[in-house]
């Protein structure tokens, strides 16, 4: 048998075989998941708008009172 086979046997027998091993680990994985898309997508937001928001920008607008 190949390892890849006997993960999967094991994670069946281990997690998947009954229905409340399966939901615990549902709930215990949804956090960490959760936590790391809401991560990753943030930074790729603020990576695309970099530049465009006031955190970005607000230091602009003292000087351009100043100049004037």
């Amino acid at each position: 048998m190949s390892s890849l086979a006997n993960l999967s046997k094991n994670l069946y027998h281990a997690v998947f075989r009954r229905t409340s091993t399966f939901v615990i680990a549902v709930v215990v994985l949804a956090y960490p998941f959760e936590r790391a898309f809401n991560v990753g997508t943030e930074r790729y937001f603020r990576f695309i708008n970099k530049g465009k928001f006031y955190d970005d920008i607000k230091g602009q607008f003292g000087q351009d009172a100043e100049e004037e």
